[in-house]
């Protein structure tokens, strides 16, 4: 419990920041540069999946091995996540160079910011189920950075830029000196980075093209359509993205006892999952324009509309994380959820260039989330009950 309280509040967090800029910068703000701040968001969510590369989860079976040596695995999983952010680096600046939101300087610090966060060891602490220590420094330097905009009153991007890199920089560095020191850290081979990145291939798969299809679509909307078409969209798919994110904590801090076959922490953590995502829906129908002005201001009142429709994948989420990640990862069928949702991920791309293309109405795309989660979850429950009657004859 108490690993799971920790867990959250670091999560929760981590969103300070966030909340604390929006409600600043979409006032300060114009349009047009609030616009591309909201975009950067979206390259960064996918940035950072991307360079974790599934490695909490991961991290948890090496750490229960016996005899592991720390200081080996974290040089091992470094140099692939630096690997990793060099290929992020230059995918995520030709993206945000077509969008043509702002200037060169802004872009190269969204790439540098990604590549701190992602070089964090959450996974090493997670692991250890030792979160407390992770909170800490994660609160504090939330804290501070917070403080710091209010009292320089900083409406500048690129200046809020600089401020949110050092923000990610601060706990990568303290993550290092706790885990390893300097002249124990060594890069790895290259055969050895290529090893890592084929084992974990099937669980990335899994958890990037979870999540690939609504990222994917504000990156696609923000490359064809102008900023105040897409911006409204984009503020409600940022809340419903923050509401799924909490899950995040839940799964991570129940899944080193169900890799162990703990019947009742998976319990737990169904129930939890359960139960947040109808207090979601509930939460934004009673209150959701409410939310939207507070963050964002009456400017962007019809991001309402979106939420109220997006609201409702944040349940069908939960059911792809139990099945998927408390259920089936557990049992070793990484394989099985990463075609599964690369199917669905096609698919999304297939209907989201039907819309974008031919319909022209951006409208429709939250309804395309909602079906795209119902296909993975009927396609993961429908596995699930194969297997079981085979593995029951």
């Amino acid at each position: 419990m108490k690993n799971s309280i920790s867990l959250l509040i670091g999560h929760v967090s981590n969103y300070i920041v966030p909340f604390s800029l929006l409600f600043l910068l979409s006032r300060d703000l114009n349009e047009q540069s609030f616009s591309f701040f909201m975009y950067s968001q979206v390259v960064l969510v996918w940035s950072g999946m991307f360079i974790e590369y599934g490695f909490t989860l991961r991290a948890i079976r090496y750490l229960k091995k016996d005899n592991i040596n720390v200081k080996e695995l974290y040089n091992i999983v470094q140099t692939t996540k630096i690997v990793l952010s060099i290929i992020a680096f230059f995918i995520s600046y030709t993206i945000l160079r077509i969008s043509n939101m702002s200037d060169d300087i802004n872009y190269i610090l969204i790439c540098l910011i990604f590549i701190a966060f992602g070089m964090r060891a959450n996974w090493y602490f997670i692991a250890k189920e030792n979160s407390s220590l992770m909170t800490k420094i994660d609160v504090i330097a939330s804290i501070l950075l917070v403080i710091l905009l209010y009292i320089l009153k900083v409406t500048n991007v690129t200046y809020v830029l600089i401020l949110l890199l050092i923000y990610r920089t601060i706990p990568t560095i303290i993550h290092f000196y706790i885990i390893t020191e300097l002249n124990s850290f060594k890069l790895v081979s290259i055969s050895e980075v290529y090893k890592e990145l084929k084992t974990g291939l099937p669980l990335f798969i899994h958890i990037f093209s979870v999540s690939f299809y609504s990222t994917f679509n504000s990156l696609y909307l923000g490359l064809i359509f102008p900023s105040a078409i897409i911006i409204n969209y984009i503020n409600a798919e940022k809340l419903n993205n923050i509401a799924i994110g909490l899950f995040y904590p839940i799964v991570n801090s129940v899944i080193p006892r169900v890799m162990e076959g703990n019947q009742k922490a998976k319990n737990i953590g169904i129930l939890v999952i359960i139960s947040y995502s109808l207090l979601c829906i509930f939460g934004v129908y009673l209150l959701g324009d409410w939310i939207i002005t507070l963050i964002f201001s009456d400017k962007y009142i019809n991001s309402v509309h979106y939420l109220k429709v997006l609201c409702f994948a944040i349940p069908l989420v939960g059911v792809n994380y139990i099945i998927g990640q408390l259920i089936l990862i557990p049992m070793g069928l990484e394989k099985l959820i990463a075609k599964t949702t690369v199917i669905a991920g096609i698919i999304n791309v297939i209907l989201l260039l039907y819309i974008t293309n031919y319909l022209k109405d951006i409208s429709y795309i939250p309804y395309l989330v909602i079906f795209i989660e119902g296909l993975i979850m009927f396609m993961l429950t429908f596995s699930f009950l194969k297997i079981k009657r085979v593995r029951n004859d």
